[in-house]
């Protein structure tokens, strides 16, 4: 008679492994995909509007207030162009900081991903959740994508079906399929994706056209966004792994591909794309030194992202010594888990092509600060290289392991790799795709009731957790018809303490605890090779800036905001960040110091 301990029934294991491979194995798995990852990612539905959301809805909407925002298809992801009278403007108004480089410039050229939110623009342009539902839908023809992918390299079996599971059901899917701006990188993935179908099927199965649809797709991944230059990583790989043909017809068969990529990069430099003077972003044709230094930087933090946990995103928390430890004991758990997995797939030349292929597409990931949601083309690689693995680890299939504590260490870090891509990535996932940002994003935009005397006013915000959240004021006021501030000031956006002192009847000095600029976002509009130095002065429209002191590291330290008229004013209305909303700020008598905090409640994620 069976025991009535599950634990001690042998054949329940047996029938789990059978639904499971029933499960991978299906021929419609690719359907099964693409439904599972659009199911998970239901609560984005009601996400609503997001960051760049707004400005995108501000562009294409049309606006009276804020002129300088470009009304092209072609500018949504133009955000600074490297005018520096443009900037000095957007600056003035308080979309962007007063430490903004002014020759700085963060301009994309993504038609593809343009005509996609104008499509949404002129069928259901007050919609959010139609808005979701169309990015939902990309999703879920990129994970059928990458199931058809998968078969066409590993064949019908296991590995290839888990590590299409896994691709479905990752959580670094949360941000591109629930923050609307973020779309860019569903399509430029899902274009990739049949740009590598279309080269396989030419390459293995004859089809000659596919010497013509894969350069074009390759163009439409690029035309999406930039990541999808990571497509070619996948190329090269091909071409060293997996071509039947000679190495130097393999090669040749790459050519079409590279004229696409090198007349895509002339276009998108000469058309005045590009980024310039910023932190976040590195264009490694103008700064080959720095981004080879990044690599060191960012890398492990991908990795991780891609294969384990923490997100990739806690980059974003850490600084300094603190960043270079996890970036070292990231590579050595990653050197530790290759060398785990280098028997089970050492002989398979897909894997060796997963791989080699998952390894490029870092390079242009590497590009800006590490992110889960710039892992949707890296994830095509990682996700085969889990699946392939824990399939061989699993049966035992290609495995010639003699020694019993080796054994041990694989089936571990198989049973790791179930528990983290199979259970805790969709249930981390389904739990964040309502909120892809974080649950607390909401708060930290700008709250506080506008009346109509505000449009004679400059809005004064002494401190707050995210300068970039500060500039949503006036966009998101007049998309809701609210009174319209003449003028926004973020002065001390910091995630520290810090003390405000008031040094005479128009000025403050505010000296955050780690000074200013620490924080990844921050950098997003002045990197730290055209550093502020002390003395250095920022004339705006009735307020000047003046750098008082800097840290060591070449930040500003101590800055002194200079108003034209007295701090109490009825032209300046002044709010302070308390912690979980916005409240009203008095400035402190002459001589007085406040000490004010910026730090969440709750964190982002």
């Amino acid at each position: 008679m069976p025991s009535a301990n599950p634990a001690n029934n042998p054949r329940r294991p047996s029938v789990l492994r059978a639904r499971i491979v029933r499960l991978a194995t299906a021929p419609r798995l690719s359907l099964w995909c693409g439904f599972a990852a659009v199911l998970l990612m239901m609560p984005s539905l009601w996400a609503g509007w997001l960051a760049d959301d707004y400005l995108h809805r501000l562009m294409l909407l049309g606006s009276h207030h804020l002129t300088d925002l470009p009304a092209s298809l072609f500018g949504l992801f133009n955000f600074m162009d490297g005018d520096p009278a443009r900037t000095h403007r957007l600056m003035d108004a308080g979309i962007i900081p007063w430490w903004t480089l002014p020759e700085a410039r963060v301009a994309f050229w993504r038609p593809v991903t343009g005509f996609s939110h104008w499509i949404d623009y002129r069928w259901w342009p007050n919609s959010a959740l139609l808005m979701h539902a169309h990015s939902l839908l990309y999703l879920g023809l990129l994970a059928a994508a990458v199931t058809i992918l998968y078969r066409r390299i590993m064949g019908w079996g296991l590995a290839a079906g888990l590590a299409a599971l896994f691709y479905a059901l990752d959580d670094a899917r949360v941000i591109p399929a629930g923050f609307l701006a973020n779309r860019n990188a569903l399509l430029a993935t899902l274009f990739g994706t049949l740009a590598l179908i279309a080269h396989d099927w030419w390459r293995r199965a004859g089809w000659r056209h596919g010497s013509a649809v894969g350069p074009a797709l390759l163009l439409l991944s690029l035309w999406s966004g930039e990541m999808g230059a990571a497509t070619v990583g996948y190329l090269v790989a091909y071409a060293l792994c997996m071509d039947p043909a000679r190495p130097r017809q393999a090669w040749a068969a790459l050519i079409p591909y590279a004229i696409i990529l090198i007349g895509w990069r002339i276009l998108w430099s000469g058309l005045g794309y590009g980024v310039y003077g910023i932190g976040l972003y590195i264009d490694p044709a103008h700064e080959p030194l720095r981004f080879a230094a990044a690599l060191l930087d960012r890398i492990p933090f991908l990795l991780i992202g891609q294969f384990a946990f923490p997100p990739a995103d806690l980059y974003g928390m850490l600084y300094g010594p603190d960043r270079a430890i996890y970036a070292g004991v990231a590579i050595l758990l990653i050197v530790g888990a290759a060398a785990i997995m280098l028997p089970a797939l050492r002989r398979d030349p897909a894997a060796r092509f997963w791989a080699v292929g998952t390894a490029l597409a870092l390079l242009p990931a590497a590009t800006t600060w590490p992110s889960d949601r710039l892992l949707s083309l890296v994830g095509v690689g990682g996700s085969a290289i889990v699946g392939q693995f824990v399939a061989a680890a699993w049966t035992g299939t290609g495995i010639s392991i003699t020694r019993t504590w080796q054994r041990r260490i694989t089936r571990l870090l198989c049973g790791l790799f179930i528990f983290i891509h199979g259970i805790a990535a969709p249930l981390h996932a389904l739990s964040r795709a309502r909120w892809p940002m974080g649950p607390g994003i909401e708060q930290m935009y700008v709250q506080t009731p506008l009346d109509a005397g505000v449009a004679q006013q400059d809005v004064i915000i002494v401190n707050a957790p995210l300068a970039i959240l500060t500039g949503y004021l006036p966009v998101r006021a007049e998309l809701d018809g609210q009174p319209i501030p003449r003028r926004t000031r973020s002065l001390g956006p910091s995630l520290a303490h810090m003390d405000v002192q008031r040094t005479d009847e128009h000025t403050l000095t505010i000296r955050p605890d780690q000074g200013f600029l620490r924080w990844v976002l921050d950098d997003l509009f002045r990197n730290r090779n055209h550093p502020l130095r002390a003395g250095d002065r920022i004339e705006l429209t009735g307020m000047t800036v003046e750098i008082t002191a800097t840290t060591p590291d070449g930040r500003p330290a101590e800055a002194a905001f200079k108003f034209d008229t007295s701090l109490e004013d009825p032209g300046l209305r002044w709010i302070q960040w308390t912690g979980s909303g916005y409240a009203p700020f008095v400035p402190p008598a002459v001589g007085e110091t406040v000490r004010l905090s910026s730090m969440p409640k709750g964190l982002l994620y």
